[in-house]
């Protein structure tokens, strides 16, 4: 069979329709040992990037896995090392009035997840965590939702507001800026800074902050794109609560008038401001005319905003750069049948450019 076919063979293969309705979960990051056992399998195995993933999956991550799906349109769930979770819900459906209801339910059984959610126009988001302690709830946000060993459940709000609801009925927002700590008991203790919990709070605390700033340096480094303003948020949390952020790569983007902010005299911050210094206009420089032709059509086809702030940021980091420099290398020559299955995979596309980082050995023999 010529190369070409086996080639179509893989994805037809890979995208055959796994039993979602209407919304599909992709795995569009994986890293280090992370593997899954589909509804029916005997075992758990690897997982694949760019895989779309069944209703009912389990997903397992060892000491080093990272796993990032995105359940529905404009959310990543970022998943952490050592954590156990079922993919429960996803589905899409169509309102009288037009506008599309996107659900998904991810059955979180020990471990952490980081939730980074931008909503888009015309779109009611309904995405939840499912915890042994309750349903964690997002309209719009960046959180962190965390089980440990004994089932003590924290959670963290970096941006926006969810909901959580207890088993017994109880119903909390939690807000920005705010943890919340739920016992196996149901009890309940709640702070907006470190010093009001007590020392094992503290640590627990500690732990999931650290989760989280690992998680999105992590996912940004990956090529996925994050809600700059999250990022931003998270920082100012965690150093508001006296947690030393320095040790991270992630910094906050700069904000500054814009020229019509300045004009009228309105000098406040705007949050789509691009870092004074552009990253990605230098990286764009130093790129021979094929890879600059090769990219282009990358960020062409794969819908991305060369204005977002989340993507410039994505070139502060010397990796990032370095390892796009190798997809780019590895996708010049392909046949246009072989560029496509990097879209249709998730691979590259999405507004995520997650193939940055992966094997291009392993790719290259794939193609």
């Amino acid at each position: 069979m010529r190369l070409q076919n086996l080639f179509l063979v893989f994805a037809l293969t890979v995208l055959a329709p796994l039993g979602l309705s209407a919304q599909t979960v992709r795995v569009i990051f994986s890293t280090g040992k992370a593997d899954i056992q589909a509804p029916g399998e005997a075992n758990l195995h690897p997982i694949t990037k760019g895989e779309v993933i069944t209703l009912g999956t389990r997903i397992v991550t060892g000491a080093d896995g990272r796993v990032a799906l995105t359940p529905m349109p404009g959310v990543k769930s970022l998943i952490s090392p050592n954590s156990d979770l079922i993919v429960e819900k996803a589905s899409e459906t169509k309102a009288t009035d037009g506008t599309t209801i996107t659900a998904a339910t991810l059955n979180l059984k020990q471990g952490a997840i980081v939730t980074d959610l931008i909503k888009q126009e015309g779109v009611t988001y309904d995405y939840n965590i499912r915890t042994p302690r309750g349903l964690a709830g997002a309209r719009g946000t960046n959180y962190t939702v965390n089980v440990n060993a004994n089932g003590i459940e924290t959670i963290l709000v970096s941006h926006g507001t969810i909901s959580f609801t207890l088993l017994d009925g109880r119903q909390l927002a939690i807000t920005a800026g705010q943890i919340n700590i739920t016992d196996v008991t149901g009890a309940v203790r709640s702070a907006a800074k470190l010093s009001d919990l007590s020392a094992d709070d503290q640590a627990l605390a500690q732990s999931v902050a650290n989760s989280t700033l690992t998680a999105l340096e992590s996912a940004t480094a990956a090529g996925i794109t994050i809600n700059p303003e999250a990022v931003s948020q998270a920082l100012d949390l965690m150093q508001s609560f006296g947690i030393d952020t320095s040790g991270t790569n992630l910094a906050p983007v700069t904000t500054a008038p814009t020229s019509s902010d300045t004009q009228s005299g309105n000098n406040k911050e705007a949050s789509n401001i691009l870092p004074p210094i552009d990253q990605f206009q230098s990286f764009i420089a130093n790129l021979t005319q094929t890879q600059k032709d090769t990219l282009a059509e990358i960020l062409t086809r794969g819908g991305f905003d060369q204005n977002d702030p989340g993507f410039r940021l994505l070139f502060t980091h010397p990796q990032f750069r370095e390892n796009l420099i190798a997809i780019v290398d590895l996708y010049a020559p392909l046949s246009t049948t072989q560029r496509q299955l990097f879209f249709n995979l998730g691979i590259l596309g999405d507004a995520n450019l997650t193939a940055v980082g992966t094997d291009t050995a392993g790719l290259t023999r794939l193609v």
